[in-house]
């Protein structure tokens, strides 16, 4: 969670899905689509600042790298004007990392290689993610095709569907706010980690409080004292919904206070005893 640049390679390199490994994902982030608005945001600051260059000159690239990250070929016929395509072979070219030249993005490949080796290797997996994954996946494709287009709508479109969708329009925005991606240092004191180990116990390691109380110091504002909690984000990062489900509810007020998390996300703030 504090190296972006390197959250940034876990979602453009090789693609993890082939070995049968989720990545940087868990199942119920693949199943129920949580914490792609933090994802997005990443590999669009990725592509916005790769170099010194003006990154509002590259809003319309970072767009094509997000639409080649998601792309995925569709059976049926074309949409029709008032619908978005979810295929982009076209960008296999600029993004030979994201898309293949059939249009098969970063995503769905990774997403076709789980249920693949799952489909080989039952043995090797746990039994979720060939319930959720292999026996579906016709349909999580389909609910995926959905997804890419409802990300797709303008901004200003004139229509109330797509106020609490995640838009790529939302994601650039936030991304040329957010800046360069960074690699934080974990700044945290051996007087602090001694406080924080008295909350070590059941579910809770230190790498979950020390992350935690690192993150929030990164990524506090000036003027607030509340700050985004990307709770898919960290579950993705630790490899295990534990961190979203028990972690955090362990957690709340003793070291940190927080807001009901909606989507994969909502807001935290450390207790000043702990900073």
């Amino acid at each position: 969670m504090l190296n972006e640049v390197q959250e940034f390679r876990a979602y453009t390199g090789a693609v993890p899905g082939l070995t049968g490994s989720l990545g940087r994902f868990t199942l119920e982030s693949i199943r129920d689509f949580l914490g792609f608005e933090r994802i997005f945001t990443i590999l669009a600051r990725g592509y916005l600042f790769r170099d010194d260059g003006d990154p509002y000159e590259r809003v319309d690239s970072a767009k094509n790298a997000l639409r080649a990250w998601c792309s995925v070929p569709d059976p049926k016929d074309p949409p029709d004007q008032w619908k978005f395509s979810t295929c982009f072979p076209a960008l296999h070219e600029a993004f030979p990392e994201l898309v293949d030249e059939n249009g098969n993005g970063w995503y769905i490949r990774h997403i076709r290689g789980i249920a693949s080796y799952a489909q080989a290797h039952p043995e090797k997996v746990k039994a979720n993610v060939k319930r959720y994954l292999t026996d579906r996946i016709d349909d999580y494709e389909t609910a995926w095709r959905n997804k890419v287009r409802q990300y797709q709508i303008p901004i200003f479109l004139e229509s109330t569907d797509a106020i609490w969708q995640i838009r790529f329009d939302d994601v650039i925005a936030n991304a040329l706010t957010l800046g360069p991606l960074r690699d934080m240092e974990a700044e945290i004191t051996p007087e602090q980690k001694d406080k924080l180990l008295p909350f070590v116990k059941g579910k809770v390691r230190l790498e979950h409080l020390v992350t935690l109380v690192a993150y929030y110091k990164a990524n506090k504002p000036e003027d607030s004292d509340w700050v985004v909690l990307p709770a898919s984000g960290f579950s993705n990062y630790f490899g295990s919904t534990v961190f979203s489900k028990q972690v955090l509810k362990e957690l709340t007020d003793t070291v940190i206070l927080r807001s009901s998390t909606s989507y994969g996300s909502g807001r935290f703030r450390v207790k000043e005893e702990y900073l």
